[in-house]
């Protein structure tokens, strides 16, 4: 690596010196003496044995002062056995992979701080007991010290040490062994995971993301994001001291990754668990296994700090503001989806769909609000494939004018199609895209869950999903209808004969592999995970049936006050049921009510194909569904046939009383079919292969 080192053993009076499998404490510095000189400061009285120093080069003259001050520090050290790396070149982070690699040619175990991580008093004995009490488990990657939940955010307020899925290098520990098991992975990162298309999210979702914009060249290498990943490769775990034994005092500014808000958001979010040594009483666990809870509330916590972001505050607000004061619905030109190089586009497609997606950032929590997000974008992609440049347009822009020769056009719904297709020459190709069942079906089903609603109780209210522009014309005017459904969905637009379906998508979810699920208490609970529609998708029956059920009915959707009004009483005053309203997906509230329940249970009267149940089967919930879900559950859940408050009855107590080895079974079945089926790798070559055969296309 290009280190010039220089060596010096000091003679310390009383420093014990017996035994050299002592853990070295290894010390990063660059161009920040005010920060070393606190470092070196806190570790003096902290018995430590011996120090390695590496000083990395300056980038440019004018940082030369500041790296020679770290050099004359690192040299005035004579409280332990020193051992000093200068380099004469500035590799950054980039270089620590080596420097570290360095060190376990000579030591089985090391702990790790760099210039900004300032150790509280007991760090270096901490880091020694843990390191020894765990040195034969495997399964431990890694030891740290900074904590970045408080205290009180802790699921285990008694535990001495957290188990995380997350690698932190704010004053961290490992042996040479575990080290030396993910070398060879490190430089490779970039092809693990298939090539990051399915990087874990249990540790956060910024790993994945940073690691592709790596590999791209979009961000500079990150030594520690490299080691994350490879440890989530290997299903390796770290220990976290409860209450941290490290401040960082780095983020203020002048580091490689402070900003002009880094001073605020440190303020806000770190340092806020440091104390001067651990409680007496806590708890070192003996098998340690990893904590779900704490996962969830740590990935909360990172994903507050990256939408606290000032800038991107910013932009979101613009971003409505604009959407709000628009003459006109908003509309995206060229869009060009493609990651990787292509050859110029040679044709043109317009699609009138939905067009926000294209401007919410693939970090952005709101991009999986809806799953019709994520299939927009990869709509776009699809095309952009098959050689289209983009056009989108909102499905309800009745003012839009083509102006461009289009070579496809690719409509949704019956509010726009006509009006768009009259402007465009007739060689245009014209595809209806569609997300439900046929309308004609779908008001004709919706309307007898009402009529029903009115019989049962007396009550008449407001349709909840009804279909109020016909999509006739369009139906009959496009050359083929491409849907997101099942052959029962097809089946519902019999009268016309060129009808392709595709399955819809599960998003890729590691967390149900990490996590496991008690099935002896999941096997009581079900769950209702639906969009608005309250009387369309059956909750209706819902709750009249777990009225008179001890299983437990846990409703994760909005509630319309219509609706509310009259199902008050089995909404809010049953002991067994339990209205949530709408969960943000992927949030820690997600997963709880998803490992939570065994079932989800869906009585919808029309869907193209419920997505909803499809995300559900990815958490490893076992469906129990209408035909009219657009699901296909055979030999897996069950099918609700008829859809009846009785049938709903005998459903849930004949799943109920499944052992929970069968249960388990199906589970896992559940979650297998949504990746296998409705994979995010599958979506655009299956819309593809459907559009080129209603076109005629090879």
């Amino acid at each position: 690596m290009g280190w010039a080192m220089e060596s010096r053993i000091q003679d310390v009076v009383n420093f014990d010196l017996a035994g050299e499998d002592v853990a070295p404490v290894v010390l990063f510095a660059f161009n920040r003496p005010r920060h070393l000189r606190r470092v070196l400061a806190a570790l003096r009285n902290q018995n430590v044995h011996n120090l390695i120093l590496f000083i990395d080069g300056a980038r440019h003259s004018s940082e030369l002062p500041k790296v020679e001050a770290c050099r004359r520090l690192a040299e005035s050290v004579d409280w332990a056995n020193t051992e000093l790396h200068f380099s004469g070149t500035n590799y950054g982070l980039a270089g620590l992979i080596n420097c570290i690699t360095q060190v376990f040619e000579q030591h089985s175990q090391a702990i790790f701080l760099e210039d900004d991580c300032l150790p509280a008093p007991g760090f270096v004995e901490f880091m020694r007991c843990a390191l020894d009490k765990y040195s034969q488990m495997k399964t431990i990657f890694s030891i740290s010290a900074y904590q970045p939940l408080r205290a009180d955010q802790l699921p285990n307020q008694k535990a001495a040490l957290i188990v995380s899925a997350r690698f932190n290098c704010w004053g961290w520990a490992t042996w040479q062994d575990r080290w030396r098991e993910a070398l060879p992975y490190l430089a490779d990162y970039h092809h693990l995971f298939d090539y990051l298309r399915h990087a874990p999210w249990i540790a956060g979702d910024d790993l994945p993301l940073a690691a592709r914009w790596m590999a791209r060249g979009d961000i500079s290498p990150s030594w520690d994001i490299q080691v994350a990943l490879v440890c989530l490769f290997l299903r390796k775990y770290h220990l976290i001291a409860s209450r941290g034994l490290v401040r960082n005092i780095g983020l203020t500014g002048g580091g490689t990754h402070s900003g002009r808000f880094a001073g605020l958001r440190n303020a806000i979010f770190h340092n806020k668990n440091v104390v001067r040594r651990l409680p007496e009483g806590l708890i070192w666990p003996e098998q340690p296994a990893l904590d779900c809870e704490y996962m969830l509330r740590l990935r909360d916590m990172i994903l507050r700090m990256r939408e606290w972001a000032p800038r991107r505050k910013i932009r979101r607000i613009a971003s409505g503001i604009r959407r709000r004061l628009a003459l006109q619905p908003e509309r995206c030109f060229a869009l060009d989806l493609l990651d990787e190089p292509h050859p110029p586009y040679e044709r043109r497609a317009l699609l009138s769909y939905i067009t926000h997606p294209f401007s919410i950032p693939l970090d952005d929590s709101r991009s999986l609000r809806h799953i019709n997000i994520w299939h927009a974008r990869q709509i776009v992609r699809a095309l952009n494939g098959m050689g289209y440049l983009v056009d989108a347009i909102d499905y309800r822009d009745q003012s839009f004018t083509p102006t461009a020769e289009y070579d496809l056009f690719i409509g949704h719904g019956g509010i726009n199609f006509i009006s768009i297709v009259k402007q465009l020459p007739v060689r245009t190709r014209k595809i209806y895209f569609s997300t439900g069942a046929y309308w004609g079906f779908h008001n004709q089903e919706e309307k007898k869950r009402f009529e029903a609603l009115r019989s049962r109780r007396g009550v008449d209210l407001p349709a909840d999903r009804w279909i109020a522009h016909s999509e006739e014309d369009a139906l009959h005017i496009a050359e083929g209808i491409l849907g997101i459904g099942n052959e029962f969905t097809r089946q519902t637009y019999a009268i016309y004969s060129n009808v392709e379906m595709i399955p819809g998508t599960a998003l890729y979810d590691d967390f149900p592999e990490w996590c496991d699920k008690d099935f002896g208490l999941a096997r009581s609970n079900f769950l209702f995970y639906a969009s608005r529609g309250n009387v369309h998708k059956g909750l209706d029956l819902l709750l009249e049936a777990f009225s008179d059920l001890e299983q437990h009915l846990w409703i994760v959707a909005p509630i319309e006050a219509a609706f509310r009004r009259v199902y008050e009483i089995e909404l809010y005053r049953r002991a067994n049921i339990h209205s949530l309203g709408w969960v943000q997906p992927r949030s820690s509230a997600y997963y709880r009510v998803m490992s939570r329940c065994a079932w989800c249970i869906l009585p919808s009267c029309s869907e193209g194909q419920s997505q909803s149940v499809v995300d559900a089967m990815n958490q490893g919930l076992v469906p129990i569904v209408s035909r009219s879900s657009g699901v296909d559950v055979e030999d897996l859940g069950y099918f609700i046939e008829p859809v009846t408050i009785e049938n709903i009855r005998s459903l849930v107590l004949q799943a109920a009383a499944l052992p929970e080895d069968e249960i388990a079974r199906r589970s896992k079945a559940a979650r297998q079919t949504a990746q296998r089926v409705y994979g995010d790798d599958r979506f655009g070559p299956n819309f593809q292969k459907a559009l080129n055969r209603l076109l005629g296309l090879k």
